[in-house]
């Protein structure tokens, strides 16, 4: 170790009271300064990281690379697939044996017995492993590419032979409100209103008008209303984001961020406005100025504007009072993607106004079905029925 810091390591080492900790920096040509900072708790857990460090004959494990392979991906990847990844870390991997384990010598067979184990005890179906196993895969590509291993076993897996849970088609009804839930919970969010003035109901409401995302509901702006030409111009949105400690093992500091984009690769969009949206609009705006509310943000108390959280919780609330089974915020947007397809509006037209840069998407995964077993049996026996057109014994007398 001694010799390591004099002939090796040429950054000072020393403890940083207001981080309450040891620090020093490292050699890391991922960044534009060619250096990372290192921080332990104590000056022995340090140094026993610089002589791994430094070592000629390292061996490379999960749990010695991480913190360097975490560096070179938080300057590549959004925060959110940051705090992914150590949430995957910390449930995952922190505890599990394989992470001391020399990375050369992790075999194909080795590691098809461990993911096994995993996808048997949490029940995995493809995208749980995904999300699972995205960590580990991407920590041996970047070993390979740094020749720090000679291969990725991962590449000669066979995600088929790990017995993974089959996909399940969940049931529109868990997936999307219908259409007679839908106006049963905008008209307890009006009934509200009314006996209550706050802007959450009206958001509530303005959603189910736009079909727009959570977080970009939070982040509206009254410049992002065009009254004349009846659009909405969504351009930005509010992340829920905890920031990484300097390790990559825990998050810390949640806080709300607003970011001047939208998510996925679509980006800014216009959505087109419905008499009702526009009626809100002048609803929240009259409220607005009795209240003597005055804010450059659409949706705002007196204290500041109101966050994701706010509406999700008041949608399940009104759930709940409606005798709707709960679902989150997001199901409107299925909702209205399925109401724009029933009402004739082309997939195309569908995926710009929500925002999808893949069609299929749209048609995939956002269309359900949101008539109710009524009314869904009352089409199934029109469609149905072949038998000449007459009154039927059991049909009851029209008043």
């Amino acid at each position: 170790m001694n010799q390591i810091l004099r002939k090796v390591h040429k950054y000072k080492i020393y403890y940083d009271n207001h981080q309450d900790r040891w620090v020093t920096y490292v050699p890391d040509e991922t960044n534009v300064r060619g250096r990372r900072l290192v921080a332990r708790k104590n000056k022995t857990d340090l140094e026993k990281y610089l002589l791994e460090f430094y070592s000629c004959d390292k061996t490379y494990t999960f749990d010695n690379l991480y913190e360097e392979f975490m560096h070179y991906k938080s300057k590549l990847q959004a925060p959110t697939t940051i705090d992914a990844y150590i949430k995957s870390y910390k449930r995952f991997y922190q505890n599990d044996p394989i992470i001391h384990e020399d990375l050369n010598k992790i075999s194909q067979t080795r590691l098809e017995m461990w993911l096994a184990e995993h996808v048997q005890k949490y029940q995995m179906d493809y995208k749980a492993y995904h999300k699972f196993s995205v960590l580990f895969s991407q920590m041996f590509d970047y070993a390979k590419k740094n020749r720090y291993v000679k291969e990725n076993p991962f590449d000669y897996i066979d995600v088929k032979r790990l017995g993974l849970v089959k996909n399940r088609r969940q049931l529109s009804s868990s997936k999307a409100f219908t259409r007679q839930e839908s106006a049963d919970i905008n008209k307890y969010a009006w009934n509200e209103f009314q006996s209550k003035p706050d802007c959450v109901p009206l958001a509530i409401m303005f959603v189910f008008q736009t079909g727009i995302r959570l977080g970009e509901a939070a982040a509206l702006k009254w410049s992002d209303i065009d009254f004349e030409h009846r659009q909405l111009h969504v351009q930005r949105m509010e992340r829920n984001q905890q920031n990484a400690s300097e390790d990559f093992r825990t998050l810390t500091n949640h806080e709300y961020v607003i970011v001047d984009d939208t998510k996925g690769e679509f980006g800014a969009r216009t959505v087109d406005l419905t008499d009702d949206a526009l009626f809100i609009l002048d609803q929240l705006r009259q409220f607005y100025e009795k209240e003597g509310i005055k804010s450059e943000w659409l949706f705002t108390h007196k204290n500041g504007k109101i966050h994701d959280r706010a509406l999700d919780l008041r949608i399940r609330k009104y759930c709940a009072a409606t005798g709707t089974d709960i679902k989150s915020l997001h199901k409107i947007r299925s909702t209205f993607i399925s109401m724009l397809r029933d009402a004739g509006m082309s997939f195309e037209k569908i995926a710009e106004e929500v925002g999808h840069q893949q069609i299929q998407t749209t048609m995939n995964n956002y269309s359900f079905d949101v008539n109710t077993n009524e009314d869904n049996i009352r089409m199934l026996n029109e469609g149905l029925n072949f038998r000449p057109k007459k009154k039927r014994s059991y049909e009851p007398e029209l008043a």
